[in-house]
């Protein structure tokens, strides 16, 4: 088992050019929720079909309880023909897979679907005996799963198209399509509650304000068919993810809804351990200094391959924090006996200035982006390595802060140093990116 996240700053190889194909074809089977055209037309008819029939029924006449009777009767089919709609069925088809520098190509009897690279969201290999399989989630929420029949394909695919690099950032969704489908149904029966309420009141009003029953009926239903859908919404966005950075993990607590971080620092194993209710499954359980455990994810019965894939590029992750802790590169060039900012944004002006005095003891740009992008560096090293290069009007320079902004699954580091790329170096703008602390 394998992985492999976006690496958007990795050059693809030089030797093909743009839009070349850079591996033979590969016969693979691609799996993919796919909406079927029948339930949206049956959803549309279902709607229209209902209100139409209520406001002959009603015929004009205006009594609440008949009124509220032809609503809920509405209500109700709006409702199943909605819970149609967002029904998916995994759809599964032949494909030739090839890639060029910049996306997956994948050809088919209705054309060649393009598949961006800047598009991928995050890449799981799974291994499962013989079959090799590729989960994609493209950045909106699509999913796609890829088989192939030989080991080390999927692999190459991605390394084809330049998405590797344990130190770069990627988004794992630690949930299936099926429960991304429950939870929006059962969060938008739970939001329909308040929003059939509403819709009810507001339905009738209009009714009576517009002496039109069928205008009235058509506000209700909508307004209720907007709260299912919203509570089913707020549902999905509650299902298990983890982010796997350059720098640690961002998760989602089990009884908190506020995002909680871990940096390598401070991690001391992770593991697969089966989950100890009657119906079986996996967890990924994640062990910091102290002996505090914490569960990332769990998977049922079937799932366990994929348990183990996640658990990899964990480790790959933090076998890449521990290689670059050891090559770190130490300075005190910005060390400074004042305590406040602004006089230490002058002293590092000042490193970047062409005085030779100051330049004796500067470091070599490359110096700079290595502590820049160094995740194990004292923030207030990388910190002042980006202002120098900032101050010094390096462009290509400022690319690389972000990349090492979006490297991060710390989302205080993200906006520091995404601040410190697009903003002007300000005092305001080094204190907010110095707050962002480490154990070090």
């Amino acid at each position: 088992m394998s992985t492999r996240s976006l690496d958007r700053s990795q050059p693809p190889p030089d030797d093909a050019p743009d839009g070349a194909t850079t591996r033979a074809p590969i016969d693979v089977w691609v799996t993919r929720p796919r909406r079927r055209a029948l339930s949206v037309a049956g959803a549309f008819a279902g709607i229209i079909g209902i209100l139409v029939l209520a406001g002959v029924w009603n015929d004009g006449r205006h009594s609440v309880s008949e009124w509220f009777g032809y609503y809920v009767l509405a209500c109700i089919a709006a409702i199943c023909s909605a819970a149609v709609f967002v029904y998916r069925s995994a759809g599964g088809e032949h494909r030739m897979l090839t890639t060029d520098r910049t996306a997956i190509l994948l050809r088919g009897p209705m054309g060649v679907r393009r598949i961006e690279r800047t598009r991928i969201e995050s890449a799981l290999v799974v291994r499962s005996g013989s079959v090799e399989k590729l989960g994609v989630v493209l950045i909106g929420g699509e999913r796609m799963e890829i088989s192939f029949s030989r080991s080390g394909e999927a692999a190459g695919v991605l390394e084809a198209v330049g998405l590797d690099g344990a130190r770069e950032r990627t988004r794992l969704r630690l949930y299936t399509p099926g429960a991304q489908l429950g939870a929006f149904i059962g969060g938008g029966l739970i939001g329909s509650i308040p929003g059939g309420l509403a819709g009810f009141f507001v339905g009738a009003i209009v009714a009576s304000v517009t002496r039109a029953p069928m205008l009235g009926l058509a506000c209700g239903t909508v307004l209720t068919l907007l709260s299912l859908w919203g509570g089913g919404k707020v549902l999905s966005m509650l299902l298990p993810e983890i982010t796997v950075g350059a720098d640690g993990v961002a998760w989602e607590g089990t009884t908190t809804s506020a995002t909680q971080f871990a940096c390598f620092d401070q991690f001391v194993g992770i593991a697969v351990v089966p989950v100890r209710v009657r119906s079986g499954g996996w967890s990924v359980e994640l062990t910091l200094k102290g002996g505090r455990k914490y569960e990332l994810g769990s998977f049922d019965t079937g799932r366990k391959a994929e348990a183990f894939a996640v658990v990899e590029r964990l480790e790959r992750a933090w076998k890449a924090w521990n290689e670059a802790e050891a090559g770190r590169l130490e300075t005190t060039v910005f060390e400074s006996s004042t305590s406040s900012t602004a006089e230490w944004l002058a002293h590092l002006k000042k490193l970047a200035s062409t005085d030779s005095s100051y330049r004796s003891n500067a470091l070599t740009r490359g110096q700079l982006i290595e502590l820049v992008e160094n995740p194990t560096s004292p923030m207030r090293q990388r910190v002042g390595a980006a202002v120098v290069l900032r101050a010094r009007g390096d462009d290509e320079a400022r690319a690389r802060i972000r990349i090492a902004a979006q490297a991060s699954a710390d989302d205080r580091v993200r906006v520091a140093f995404s601040s410190l790329a697009d903003h002007e170096i300000e005092a305001a703008v080094v204190e907010e990116a110095l707050a962002v602390r480490r154990a070090e």
